[in-house]
């Protein structure tokens, strides 16, 4: 099974969670299947989907015919995806909003991969910009970084204040 990570799930905890939402929605439904048998009742009760689930199974365009085993299987091609997903972090100066948030992760999956997560971090120390961390490599393009690499434009700027 082939899945695409939604727009929602960023970072690994996220992937994490939607995991675990998964596993408790498998395994009520599994309960509520068990629980019919049981009675022999056949209401028109069904079991409520909870938002991150539901949105997932949209966006796998399976969430009319979800059962136990079709969520289990999500469940293994989601494990296998995290395990196998390149994970960047990204260091921003300050707390990144939710619009910064899902520009930079579209933008990563636009031109890195479409199943890349991002883990955001911030360092007031940075000054601006952002350090971008894959792996052993490490890009900064940080302010700092910028003002410690050419110390005489710094000072310059500092006369003329």
């Amino acid at each position: 099974m082939t899945l695409s990570i939604p727009d929602t799930i960023v970072s690994p905890q996220d992937l994490t969670g939607l995991i675990l939402s998964l596993h408790r929605y498998a395994s009520d439904l599994q309960k509520a299947s068990i629980k019919r048998r049981a009675t022999k009742h056949t209401n028109g009760n069904t079991l409520p989907v909870p938002e991150d689930v539901a949105q997932f199974l949209a966006a796998q365009h399976i969430s009319d015919t979800a059962n136990t085993t079709t969520i289990k299987e999500c469940i293994t091609a989601l494990e296998s995806l995290r395990k196998s997903a390149t994970v960047i972090t990204i260091t921003l100066a300050t707390q990144p909003t939710m619009d910064v948030i899902r520009q930079l992760t579209t933008w990563c999956r636009s031109n890195i991969s479409k199943n890349v997560l991002v883990r955001f971090e911030h360092n007031r120390l940075l000054l601006g910009g952002m350090v971008v961390r894959s792996g052993s490599h490490i890009y900064d393009w940080s302010f700092r970084r910028a003002l410690q690499n050419t110390p005489t434009s710094f000072s310059e700027v500092l006369r003329r204040v």
